[in-house]
């Protein structure tokens, strides 16, 4: 047999080629083009003949490299990742470090999604979220997005690293399923094979569940020429908080009690919020305190707040500029 005719008969019958993405043969033949979705790729020479649409993000890159010329094992991620850019003022000295967000969104409840809703949802909160000033350092934190930063699939192919995936049932916690009240959790980080990491970049996310009282998502009534045709999801306050809960974990953030004693995350937010019993950090829930003591029989609000502290964000900018250093 012709190993040569057997190959390049494969090759036509494929539909998808290097890296799982569309082969495009018409102008440059079989293999030599490739679909990226905002530009091609030639394999041959490992380079795209399209500038990146994130390149006003990456000053210190070619806008044509792929994988940061990684050609053999780098995965082109398509911008769906953290993003930053530093400018400073040269007359206040003021530098203003701003984060950008691309993402994927799956749909795995089997029910409608208010698709345009729900982005605006996401991107109002998580540039309120994620913005701070930090007055004593001169340094801030701008978070931006744009609801097209938000894409919808029907799902996250395995070369997608950031997506998140909209769940109607939460799942049980692994280290409480021995135990009668074992904890569900409606919200949940993991890394590409599945292992939950609370630094992971794939988050599940479950809408038809409670949190602290309340449901994580909402069920809009949904009308068509003026005829109600049945029911849409968005998220609710609460469902909201966690996703953000979620997204701080996939910009290296740990839970406050994971830092060292001596750690002014620890410091700044542990050790005042078991005295007050009230959750203002974003990074925060009360599910360890709650297993570790007993707080005198006092009840301790287990969601996440809202804020954050200059050191959180001082974090989240350098994962995404090691983010860079290795991609």
């Amino acid at each position: 047999m012709n190993n040569s005719l057997l190959d390049y008969n494969n090759i036509i019958d494929s539909r998808y080629g290097f890296q799982g993405q569309e082969n495009d043969p018409e102008v440059k033949g079989i293999g030599n083009s490739v679909n990226y979705k905002y530009r091609m790729h030639d394999p041959r020479v490992g380079r795209f003949f399209a500038v990146d649409p994130l390149t006003t993000h990456y000053p210190g890159s070619s806008p044509y490299v792929f994988s940061q010329n990684r050609v053999i094992d780098g995965i082109e991620l398509e911008g769906r990742e953290w993003s930053q850019s530093t400018v400073v003022d040269e007359e206040t000295g003021l530098t203003t470090i701003t984060f950008n967000l691309k993402i994927k969104l799956v749909n795995s409840t089997g029910q409608p999604i208010n698709q345009a809703q729900m982005k605006t949802q996401i991107v109002n909160e998580f540039q309120e979220q994620f913005t701070y000033k930090d007055v004593d350092n001169n340094i801030q934190y701008k978070a931006v997005m744009a609801t097209t930063d938000i894409e919808f699939v029907e799902e996250a192919d395995a070369h997608c690293d950031f997506y998140i995936n909209i769940v109607e049932d939460s799942f049980k916690n692994p280290e409480e399923e021995e135990t009668e009240d074992g904890m569900n959790f409606v919200g949940w980080t993991y890394d590409k094979d599945g292992q939950a990491n609370t630094q992971g970049r794939r988050i599940d996310i479950a809408i038809n569940e409670f949190y602290n009282g309340k449901l994580m998502g909402v069920e809009n009534e949904k009308f068509e020429n003026d005829e109600f045709v049945g029911f849409e999801w968005i998220f609710s306050d609460q469902g909201l908080n966690v996703l953000m809960h979620e997204l701080g974990h996939s910009a290296d953030l740990k839970h406050p009690w994971e830092y060292s004693t001596e750690s002014p995350i620890y410091k700044s937010v542990v050790e005042n919020e078991i005295q007050t019993f009230n959750a203002l950090n974003l990074m925060w829930t009360g599910w360890m305190i709650e297993k570790t003591e007993k707080h005198n029989g006092k009840e301790f609000e287990s969601k996440p707040g809202n804020e954050l502290l200059p050191e959180q964000m001082e974090i989240i900018h350098n994962s995404i500029t090691e983010d860079l250093k290795t991609e």
